[in-house]
């Protein structure tokens, strides 16, 4: 199984961590994380993470499933080619996965149309 793992800058370790590593344990999975514009990200607990690749390089066709993990950013974060990654990635079945924040994402891109989902309110989401 192949992972992608979305980082932004102040990236929350304590999402990460447990999903990244059962996924390596328990799945056997090889993860690979992309940040913004491909060099290291600090997460809001001041650890930091190498860049394997950036996000505008990712194809919905590199891992089988890709993980948006919760930051500060993605709020701020308006990137219409990352929102059309994220409507390719369900496309293609693999699987996507939003954590916290990173639900603004996904709700910018236009994936919580008719799905059920976990985070804040719609007035959040905009």
């Amino acid at each position: 199984m192949r992972v992608m793992a979305f980082f932004q800058p102040g990236w929350a370790d304590w999402e990460a961590g447990p999903v990244l590593a059962m996924l390596r344990e328990q799945c056997g999975a090889e993860v690979t994380v992309v940040t913004p514009a491909g060099g290291p990200v600090t997460s809001i607990g001041g650890l930091r993470a190498a860049a394997d690749g950036v996000f505008g390089a990712v194809r919905a066709t590199d891992a089988n499933v890709f993980l948006a993990i919760g930051s500060d950013e993605w709020p701020g974060f308006h990137d219409e080619a990352f929102f059309g990654l994220m409507r390719a990635i369900l496309e293609s079945g693999a699987v996507l996965g939003v954590i916290c924040a990173a639900t603004v994402a996904a709700a910018r891109a236009g994936l919580f149309g008719g799905r059920p989902h976990t985070s804040n309110g719609r007035a959040w989401l905009l």
